[in-house]
C-alpha cells in the first residue's frame, strides 16, 4: 500500500469499478443486503465516510465498493462529498489477501458467506498462482472452520444452482454442511446421476423433503457404524484366539453389543475350556438361532433363564455346556427389574454360585462391581477395546 491518497469528486468516482478479484471471491455487490443497508444508514446519519476505499490496477476497487455505491446513490443529496481512495501497489496475491481481509472483518457477513468466499478463494488461488493453498489456511483468512470451507467448496463444485442459491440467500439460508453431505452421498457421476441431481435440487428448496433425506442418511450411518463395530469384534476375537490359545475359562458369558448380527456371533472364537459352561444373551426372536449357534460350538443346550425387564419386555440367558463341568448350585428362572448398568448383577451372582471355576465376561468392562469375573472387551464411543484372553484387571480379583 502506498501513501498516495486520492480525493475524488463523485463524478470522478463514477469511473471506478469493483475489481475482478473481489467480484470472483465475494460476488457482485448486493444493494439489498443487510450489510449494505446498515453501512448506508451509518454514513447518512453521520454525513461521513470514515475510511478510504482501496484501488488496485487502475480504477478498480479491492475494498470499499459498498462505500462507493452509497456515495453515488446519494450524489444528488450531497453533491459536495469528496471520496478518498488509497492506491494499493503490490503483487496480485497481496492484493487478493488484502481484499479478503478487508471484506471479512465486517460482523454482518454470515458464516455461509464466509465459507462461500473461502471456497471461491481456494479456486481462484489455484487458477491465478498455479498452486493449491490448504483449506485450513483459507479458513483462517475468512474466519470460519476449514470443514465449513470444504463443504462450501463441495457445493460450488457441484455446479447445482439450486444448492448454491440456497446457501447464498439472505433469508433462511440452508446450512452449508447439510447440502454438502447430501451432495457427497448422492454423487452425479454414476448410473443414478439424474435421480441424484433431482435429490440435490429438491433438498435445496423443500425443507420437509430435506429432513427425510437427512433422516435416511442418519439411519445408513448408524447401520454402517454397527457393521464396522461388528467387524472389529470379529477381528479382535480371532486375533485373541491366535495369540492366546492356552488361555481358556470354565465359564464364559457373552453379551453381544448392539449391531452385532447372528453371523457375527457365530464367527466369534469363544475362549472356553474343554469342560465348560457358556451363557449367551438373546432377544425373543433370536432364541432358536442362538441355541443353534451354541450347538455349533460343540455345546449342549441346557436351560433358559428369563430377565423380565417389564410387563411386556424380556431378555433371555441361554445356558449350554460340554464336558464334565458340573454345577455346584442351581439358578432358577429369574425375574429382575431393569438395571442402569447393563444386565442385572443377579445373573452373574447366580452363575458364580453354580460354577466355582474361572469365569470370563467376553464383552464385560469390569465396571459392574462384580469382581469375581475376568472381563474381555467393551465398546467406548464406538471404539472396540480389543478382546484378549489375558484376564483384564479389576479392582479386586478374588481367586476361585
Amino acid at each position: 500500500m502506498t501513501d498516495t491518497l486520492l480525493e475524488l469528486t463523485l463524478d470522478e468516482l463514477r469511473e471506478y469499478t469493483q475489481h475482478d478479484l473481489v467480484t470472483r471471491v465475494f460476488g457482485k455487490l448486493d444493494p439489498t443486503s443487510d450489510a449494505y443497508r446498515e453501512l448506508e444508514n451509518k454514513i447518512i446519519a453521520d454525513l461521513k465516510i470514515y475510511e478510504p476505499a482501496v484501488a488496485y490496477e487502475g480504477k478498480q476497487l479491492i475494498a470499499g465498493n459498498k462505500r462507493r455505491q452509497i456515495a453515488l446513490d446519494h450524489a444528488a443529496e450531497f453533491p459536495d462529498w469528496r471520496f478518498k481512495v488509497r492506491v494499493f501497489t503490490g503483487t496480485p496475491q497481496e492484493a487478493l489477501n488484502y481484499a479478503v481481509v478487508s471484506n471479512t472483518v465486517h460482523t454482518t457477513i454470515t458464516n455461509n458467506e464466509r465459507a462461500i468466499a473461502g471456497a471461491r478463494l481456494y479456486e481462484l488461488t489455484k487458477e491465478l498462482f498455479r498452486r493449491e493453498i490448504s483449506f485450513p489456511r483459507i479458513a483462517t483468512q475468512v474466519g470460519v472452520t476449514s470443514t465449513l470451507v470444504q463443504d462450501a467448496h463441495t457445493i460450488l463444485m457441484s455446479g447445482n444452482q439450486d444448492c448454491i442459491e440456497a446457501i447464498s440467500r439472505k433469508s433462511k439460508p440452508v446450512g452449508v454442511r447439510v447440502l454438502s453431505e447430501i451432495i457427497s452421498k448422492f454423487p452425479n457421476n454414476n448410473d443414478n446421476s439424474t435421480k441424484n441431481l433431482e435429490i440435490w435440487s429438491r433438498s435445496a428448496n423443500d425443507p420437509e423433503y430435506r429432513k427425510k433425506v437427512l433422516a435416511n442418511l442418519k439411519d445408513t450411518k448408524i447401520q454402517k457404524k454397527q457393521a464396522d463395530i461388528a467387524a472389529k469384534i470379529r477381528n479382535a476375537s480371532n486375533e485373541a484366539a491366535a495369540n492366546g490359545k492356552d488361555i481358556t475359562y470354565g465359564v464364559v458369558m457373552i453379551t453381544p453389543p448392539p449391531g452385532v448380527s447372528l453371523d457375527d456371533v457365530r464367527s466369534l472364537v469363544v475362549p472356553a475350556a474343554e469342560d465348560c459352561a457358556v451363557f449367551l444373551w438373546a432377544e425373543t426372536h433370536e432364541i432358536a438361532a442362538k441355541i443353534e449357534i451354541l450347538e455349533g460350538w460343540g455345546l449342549t443346550y441346557k436351560q433358559l433363564y428369563v430377565w423380565g425387564k417389564s410387563k411386556t419386555e424380556a431378555e433371555f440367558l441361554l445356558f449350554a455346556s460340554k464336558g464334565k463341568l458340573e454345577a455346584v448350585d442351581n439358578m432358577s428362572t429369574l425375574q429382575s427389574a431393569s438395571s442402569k448398568n447393563g444386565k442385572p448383577p443377579i445373573f452373574k451372582d447366580g452363575i458364580a454360585k453354580m460354577f466355582n471355576v474361572p469365569r470370563y465376561d467376553m464383552f464385560g468392562t469390569g465396571k459392574d462391581g462384580q469382581d469375581n469375573w475376568w472381563y474381555g472387551n467393551s465398546i467406548v464411543e464406538d471404539t472396540v477395546i480389543p478382546i484378549t484372553r489375558t484376564p483384564g484387571k479389576v479392582k479386586v480379583q478374588r481367586k476361585v
